[in-house]
């Protein structure tokens, strides 16, 4: 039983390997220069880097109508009313 499993986790690792996908160019389009990717610099509250920024960065959390959803983050607390 462990043989078997062992050469069924050696065949499934081999097929990962060969299914490994090669690196493309991704040329975006934009309205304005995209100054800084950034999540978290002094450009980040511009529309276009923001859009630029989505596309290569995922949240934790983001809101919806003023409440947390989450997206990388499974799920989180609230300690206490301050934090």
């Amino acid at each position: 039983m462990i043989g078997m499993l062992r050469a069924t986790t050696a065949a499934i690792a081999l097929l990962g390997f060969g299914a490994m996908a090669q690196a493309e160019v991704l040329r975006v389009a934009s309205s304005a220069a995209v100054t800084d990717i950034d999540p978290h610099g002094p450009n980040s509250v511009l529309r276009d880097t923001i859009m630029a920024v989505r596309q290569i960065f995922d949240p934790l959390v983001e809101f919806k109508d003023g409440e947390p959803v989450g997206r990388l983050a499974t799920d989180w607390e609230q300690v206490d009313e301050r934090t």
